[in-house]
Parts: structure tokens; sequence; C-alpha cells
């Protein structure tokens, strides 16, 4: 595979292909565009096409040709270098002879696009007047239905798993994909019966799962399909494929509790709806849609239950700072039957929409509706809940607000919120928040350059890769060059793709703006190069020797040699930074 890889990346020049997503100028050595993952008046994406690499100074968006396709469509790497290679003129012969999964996926997709179709033939048939009459009466027009090719399973054993029998699908594939259940005796019968179907796609479009919902007084109400080999509903939402691609109509999302919610919305034309499916919100989910850099609105039932369901998403949007807004309705309406009314209630809509709140505040002011703050006790219960929330949080103003909004709420003075608060996180080792580090400060590390010529020439990483012994560091310049060297070693070309997926969020800082730092003219870098090893190397080792004697004048109280020692190593690291 890293031969395809090697092959796909020197056949397709970066600029030219990002260039056919998003309109790049020539700016110096780079080229320079409105970022396509986040909303921007002035462009910050950077395309290098001496790196074959891209980032944006806005968002902080990296990588090569198969990470911007990974992101821009939403897909995992395997399926990029099959759309990177017909482009290339690459055959990935290896890679199709050596992945029977890959081949396996190819049948459970057509295996799922036969039911869809027998879904959808058997709710167009008279089986389904009941399901489509009842979707008519929530007031679901005909286009909406044809659109998200809505279905009926009908009320038989083993009808689906005998036309997909009939048609070479084995049992074991009806099972795996979560279509059939075995039952005593070993033979098999439908997982959907009597439902109104709703089938799931992925970010490509293809179905990939089903969500059922009962037309009777039978429980489940709904049901969908189990996990599966293509199927997690932790990192699935409902409608995302054609949510992201009404982005830059609407600048946002809307987050919905259900299936009937999210075609409501989308019959109105009201904005890029989505929903998760039978689980609340994850931080899978919120990863996906934080790529794009858009505020998230979350509209659930009115009652208490859909607000905890919202409050639930908190901890994830504090952690990767997702602009989370809160919008209530009125209370008894579900986003339904709401958005049926989209005519007479959209003064209303737009209203609440403008009236939406930061999901921080709507929490704590849920908390004090429930609990009241008359009884001191009430506000001190309230305090810690939320600063326990807002440890997750990476963003200082982000932080200075949300303490002057408790601060008033709660009328708790400000500098006792923020001392509690620091003490939360000094007692709490796991809290994994942003170090402070600016770029410059690491531009000072040799080691950082080290990184940035071996991912630019094979040539200077194979001469790291040949030193006897790496000099030793837990500056985070030396870490992310250890990494890439070892993750090289292990994955070859396909390296950029997996590797930052691996790192802590300062070292992908690092090692998005290495890749695309500005180096020295070629004739230069040989000269560059030695002189950079030569300091990594010098540091570090005249570190170790100081450290070894502090150790040992330690050991033996020597307090004066300590005290020369600490300085050495102070005025070595000066030096060296």
């Amino acid at each position: 595979m890293g031969d395809e890889v090697s092959q796909i990346k020197s056949r397709i020049d970066i600029v030219d292909f990002i260039g056919s997503y998003v309109k790049l100028k020539r700016s110096g050595a780079n080229h320079l565009g409105l970022c396509p993952f986040h909303r921007e008046k002035s462009p910050s994406f950077n395309v290098s096409p001496n790196r074959q690499a891209y980032h944006c100074f806005g968002c902080q968006a990296s990588g090569d040709i198969f990470s911007f396709v990974m992101a821009y469509e939403s897909i995992n790497f395997r399926e990029a270098l099959e759309k990177l290679a017909p482009i290339a003129g690459v055959e990935l012969q290896h890679h199709k002879r050596t992945n029977t999964t890959f081949h396996k996926e190819k049948q459970w997709k057509r295996l799922l696009n036969l039911a869809g179709h027998f879904f959808r033939e058997t709710f167009l048939s008279h089986e389904g007047e009941v399901a489509r009459s009842i979707l008519a009466e929530r007031g679901f027009s005909t286009a909406t239905l044809d659109s998200f090719k809505i279905g009926f399973a009908p009320d038989a054993w083993s009808r689906l798993c005998d036309r997909a029998l009939a048609k070479g699908f084995s049992r074991e594939d009806l099972v795996t994909m979560g279509l059939a259940r075995k039952n005593e005796k070993g033979g098999i019968y439908d997982f959907f019966r009597n439902r109104i179907m709703f089938p799931v796609r992925n970010a490509q479009g293809q179905v990939i799962a089903f969500g059922g919902r009962v037309i009777d007084d039978a429980v489940p109400k709904y049901m969908n399909t189990p996990e599966t080999p293509l199927f997690n509903k932790s990192r699935t939402l409902f409608n995302f494929n054609e949510a992201r691609t009404q982005l830059s109509e609407h600048g946002f999302f809307l987050m919905m509790e259900g299936y009937t919610d999210v075609m409501m919305v989308s019959q109105h034309n009201l904005g890029p709806a989505i929903a998760t499916l039978g689980t609340a919100m994850t931080e899978e989910h919120l990863r996906l849609l934080n790529r794009h850099n858009v505020p998230l609105f979350l509209v659930y039932d009115g009652d208490r239950a859909g607000q905890k369901a919202m409050e639930k998403a908190l901890p994830f949007a504090l952690k990767l700072g997702v602009d989370a807004r809160a919008i209530t309705l009125p209370q008894g309406q579900d986003p339904a039957d709401f958005f049926n009314h989209a005519e007479k209630n959209d003064s209303l809509w737009q209203q609440l929409k403008a009236n939406s709140v930061d999901l921080f505040e709507y929490k704590l002011k849920a908390l004090m509706a429930e609990r009241g703050i008359e009884q001191t006790e009430s506000k001190v219960s309230i305090a810690k809940e939320m600063l326990k929330e807002l440890r997750l949080n990476r963003d200082e103003v982000r932080e200075s607000l949300y303490l002057d909004v408790m601060a008033r709420e709660l009328k708790i003075q400000r500098n006792d919120l923020l001392r509690q608060l620091n003490n939360e996180k000094d007692s709490d080792p796991v809290v994994d928040l942003k170090p402070k580090l600016v770029l410059t400060s690491f531009r000072k590390d040799p080691a950082y350059f080290l990184l940035c010529l071996a991912m630019v020439d094979a040539g200077y990483r194979t001469r790291l890769e040949e030193l006897s012994k790496l000099p030793q560091g837990d500056q985070v310049t030396v870490q992310v060059l250890k990494k890439w060297l070892s993750a090289h070693a292990h994955e070859g070309d396909i390296a950029h793709v997996h590797f930052e997926a691996s790192l802590s969020v300062i070292e992908k800082d690092v090692f998005s703006q290495a890749r695309i730092e500005e180096l020295p003219e070629q004739h230069a870098l040989p000269a560059f190069f030695d002189e950079k090893l030569k300091q990594w190397q010098g540091s570090k080792m005249k570190l170790i020797e100081i450290n070894e004697k502090i150790v040992q004048a330690e050991a033996e109280g020597d307090q004066a040699a300590l005290v020369t020692l600490l300085k050495a190593k102070s005025e070595a690291l000066r030096n060296k930074g």
C-alpha cells in the first residue's frame, strides 16, 4: 500500500487538486484561499506546493492530499485511497487482492441496498397504505418521503430474508448487517417487521443501517439496526450526508432528537438538520460536526427530558470548543409538530433561534430553576457542578465569560469561583487542558527544524534514523520528532494519514506548523541540517550531564554544588531556546 500512496501523492499536485474545491491565489511560495473547513471572510488557508501540504491558520486544519479528502468528504483512509487512485491513474491491485474486508463491505452494502429497495417497494404497495396514511397525517409531503426513501417492513416472518437468500446473499450476511436474527433451530427471520423504515446513510450517502417505527402500539416504539461492521451509532448522524451540503447556505447545524424532526425541518428548508440514532450525543458526534466550525443549535422536546438530553452534550462541547446553543420550544411541543406549522410559526422560530442560549448558560439556568438559589447549599451545589463542567474547557476567553455569568446569576464573587476552579484543575490530573505554547517558542528548538527536514526529504529522515542514539528530552518538539520517525518506520508513506490521530492537542499544533514551515533554499539545506543537528545533540547532551550531576548533588546533600548546577541548567535551557 505504501507504494500506491507514494505514487498517488507524486502524480497529483495538491495545489491543482485542492484548487478544484477551493479558489486559490498565489501568495509568495504558497497559495492562499478561504478555508473549506470553517467560515471566514479573510483567507487563512495555505497550500504549499513544495511541501504538498495545507494548513489553515484559522481553524488549524492541516495535512496532505489524503487528509484533505478525508476531512472534506468525511471518509476514512481506504475510501480516500479509492477516490484518489483513479485520478492519479494508480491501480490498487495489491490493496484489493490482500484486503478481503474490502470485498466483504461491498457485498454488505449491496445487501443493504437490496433491503432499502425492498422496504421502499413495500411502502408504495397496498401493504404500506397505513404507513403512508400515518405520515401524511403528520404533515409529510410525498416529495419529502421520496427524498428520504422512506420504506415499510411488512408484517411477515421472513420475506426480506427470503428475497435476499434468493439473490445469493448468505444468512451470515443478513445477521451481520442486523437485518435478520437467528432462531433456536438455526434458521433466520426478519429483524424489522410491521414498521415504517428510515434508511440511515454514511457521509457518502450509502445506506449502512435502518431505523424502524411501529405503526401500532407495539414496543419498542423505535428500533435501530444493531451495531455492525458498517454502522456505529456513536459516530453516525441521521441525514449528515445531506446536511453538510447545506452549510454554505445556512451556516449552522440543527441537532434534533428523531428522524421525523429532521424530515420536517428539511421539508420546510429551515436548515441542515441531523439527529442521533438511539443514543445521546457522543464526543465522536461533536468531533464530526466540529470539523465544519459552524454553530450547533440543539432543538429538542420542550420538556425536562429534552433539556437533560441537550445538557449531556455540554462536556464534549466544552472540551472541543464547539459553539453549541440550546433552543427551547414551547412547552409540550415536539420539533416535528412545531415545524409542521412553519409558516404560522416562522416569526416565532426566528425569534427562538435569535434568543438561543449558550449550552453552558442553558444548563446553569436549568439547574437554578430546578434547585432554586434561595438556599446557600443549592447555590454551592450548582456552582460546583458547573465548575466541574468548566474544567474541560480549553478556551480562556470562554472561561472568563462563563465565570462572569456564574458570578452574576449565582451572586457569588468571581474571584471565589476562579479560585475554586483552579483548585479543581490542580486536584484533577486527568483534565486535558490545552498547554499554553506559542509557535515562536518551539521555533527556537533545533528539534523542530529537524522535524521539518525529516518530513520534506527522506534523506534527512534516514540520517536521523541512523543515529546510534537519539538525544533525550521531554520538550514537545522532541516528542513529535521521535513519534514521527517511529510512525514512518512502521507505516511508510501512509504515516501522514494516521499520525495526527496519535498526537495531543499541542503536538498537533507543532506538527501542523512544521508541515508548512518555510525552510532555506535547497542548496542551503545540508548545512542547515548539520547546524540544527549539532545544536540539538550538543544542548541535549549538556543538559543530560547537568541533570546527572544535580541528582548526585541532591543525594550527597551538597547545597552549594546544587545551586551552581541549577544556575548552569537554567543557562543551558536559555541558550537552547
